[in-house]
């Protein structure tokens, strides 16, 4: 691939994630159960960012206890 194909390609989907992402914020913030329960939205995406690190934490955890 060249280099002006990738920059090209970057650039499309650098552009397309960031304005879909941000539309999509935009719409999903102006509903109004997400309104009214924005403190819980905040505690629900605070968890599923940290269940990937849970999930690999007791995976570690479970690998390392010797068999008996």
């Amino acid at each position: 691939m060249h280099y002006r194909q990738f920059i090209t390609y970057n650039l499309t989907g650098g552009f397309t994630w960031v304005a879909g992402f941000t539309g999509l914020g935009y719409f999903f913030g102006n509903l109004p159960q997400v309104k009214d329960n924005f403190s819980l939205v905040v505690l629900v995406i605070i968890f599923l960012s940290l269940l990937p690190m849970l999930i690999e934490f007791l995976k570690a955890r479970s690998a390392v206890r010797p068999s008996r």
